[in-house]
């Protein structure tokens, strides 16, 4: 049993790095064969990054937290219910889930020994690809001085991919909350010029860069929840036939065996991991519950999302899941006590009472939210 500590609120945080390559271009007769990409976002918290070549090129950054989207001026789509599957990947445009097939494919060997680029103070491992629906695109605007700047049509299409990153991203995140290697990460695109336009340029590929927060032990430690998670199920559930039954044994191992952490500065509380590895110093928040749950469902082949709320400060996750009526439920780890009995938070509805007073979509907590 880990120690017990008092429950508080905690958000869910990642930084996230808008980044604009420099690319190298047909010359020009008043320009030279380098090209830098001048975002048409505002560029408050614009920074400089080094790329392998010694060139500078400009990097967007952007902290995330559960309401910032709305500060990134981004039209996202994620509705706050569950949408046909368990999986927000669903409810993707053509161009994030050509994104988010690419993201999945890359193994962690592969971002392990990816060239890394610098970005401000930090060092991203960065992997380059094509992307059905992105790579191509034409972008209108002028280069001017060395710089390409979208005009209107060309800023509405920017937008859209970095929209298709960004969903790309934060879908594949929640779909796939053991991917430590997500938790930090850039992303942008390279360009080049259209032979003898100067008024617009082409996507040439994608590029995401991951920060490894955890010293390349990454692998490691996503096999070490893989393997956790074999032996929670084969171990609780061993005499279980129905849905219920499984998901109530693997539910309980995890309030059981889990006190909720105070120190959410602890990246490692915001993530399976803590949940699932027993006795380790690493106490799990509401998204290292919520995280834990899914890769649990998933196991068990019972369907699960991870759900958001952003009306309670600042910020809390937990799990609908779907049971044999077709039916989804709210289940929330984080609220339970962390001991036998009785469970307060397991299959409620939407206007289940709690403490038989206040419904669950009543809670502040609880107000889901899309994203």
């Amino acid at each position: 049993m880990k120690r017990k500590l008092t429950r508080s609120g905690l958000s869910l945080l990642f930084l996230i790095l808008f980044v604009f390559t420099s690319v190298s271009l047909p010359a020009f007769a008043d320009e030279s064969d380098s090209l830098l990409y001048k975002p048409s976002f505002d560029d408050e918290g614009l920074e400089t990054s080094i790329n392998e070549d010694g060139k500078e090129e400009y990097a967007f950054t952007a902290e995330l937290s559960l309401t910032s989207f709305k500060d990134t001026d981004m039209p996202f789509t994620f509705a706050a219910s569950p949408v046909e599957t368990s999986s927000y990947y669903a409810q993707l445009s053509n161009g994030a889930k050509a994104c988010y097939n690419k993201i999945k494919a890359t193994s962690i060997d592969t971002i392990i020994s990816a060239k890394k680029k610098l970005v401000g103070s930090d060092m991203y491992n960065t992997v380059e690809f094509s992307a059905d629906s992105i790579t191509g695109t034409v972008i209108s605007g002028s280069i001017r001085n060395n710089y390409f700047t979208a005009d209107s049509n060309g800023a509405a299409i920017e937008k859209r991919i970095y929209t298709d990153f960004a969903t790309a991203w934060l879908a594949i995140s929640y779909d796939y909350p053991e991917y430590l290697w997500l938790r930090n990460i850039s992303y942008g695109f390279d360009i080049e010029a259209i032979p003898g336009n100067k008024n617009a340029v082409k996507v040439t590929s994608v590029v995401f860069g991951f920060k490894l927060l955890y010293n390349g032990q990454e692998k490691q430690m996503y096999n070490e929840m893989n393997t956790a998670v074999d032996k929670i199920v084969n171990s609780v559930t061993k005499n279980s036939d129905d849905r219920y039954t499984k998901l109530l044994a693997v539910y309980n191992y995890i309030k059981e065996n889990n006190v909720y952490s105070e120190d959410t500065s602890n990246s490692l509380s915001h993530t399976p991991y803590s949940a699932l590895i027993i006795g380790d110093n690493h106490d799990p928040v509401c998204d290292g519950y919520s995280g834990a749950l899914k890769m649990l469902c998933r196991k068990l082949n019972i369907p699960c999302q991870e759900i958001i709320s952003t009306t309670y400060n600042p910020g809390h996750m937990w799990n609908n899941v779907q049971m044999d009526d077709g039916k989804w439920y709210n289940t929330d780890l984080t609220w339970e006590t962390p001991s036998k009995g009785e469970n307060k938070y397991f299959l409620l509805g939407t206007k289940s009472k709690i403490n038989g007073s206040v419904e669950f979509n009543s809670e502040p907590n609880h107000i889901e939210a899309n994203i």
